[in-house]
């Protein structure tokens, strides 16, 4: 086994689990909890599950999806197209977008030239790829 990180601990036993199955191929590329269990998504077929089993097809497949919830609402950022609710409604249209990061309310989207911020800030980068909130 390899040296533990700073800071990395091991837990001992074992811990239950529950296992939720999905008929979407590579469901769980993205998961954020909700009020009622999580959501998960698939980047490969554009869709995006709850564990309660309610669907939204944003017919984006093969790209980038982000999941986070702001305010007990759940987000959807889709790489290339923008940010999506939990009715598929699109709020807010960033076709630049390549990756998303979300935090207690806030997020950041990177383009191909800036960072963007929720709260109206930008960062002018070079060709960002990732964020982290």
């Amino acid at each position: 086994m390899p040296d533990l990180l700073p800071g990395e601990e091991v837990i001992p036993g074992d811990f239950p689990v529950d296992l939720v199955e999905s008929e979407l191929e590579g469901w769980g590329s993205a998961v954020t909890p909700s009020t009622n269990g999580f959501w998960a998504a698939s980047s490969l077929t554009g869709v995006v599950q709850s564990s309660s089993g309610d669907r939204i097809d944003l017919g984006y497949p093969n790209r980038g999806i982000s999941l986070w919830q702001e305010n007990g609402h759940l987000r959807v950022g889709v790489a290339g197209a923008g940010i999506f609710d939990e009715t598929g409604a699109l709020l807010v249209q960033l076709s630049g977008a390549r990756d998303y990061a979300a935090a207690e309310g806030f997020w950041v989207v990177a383009t191909e030239e800036l960072v963007l911020a929720s709260d109206g800030r930008q960062w002018a980068l070079p060709d960002p790829r990732r964020v982290a909130t």
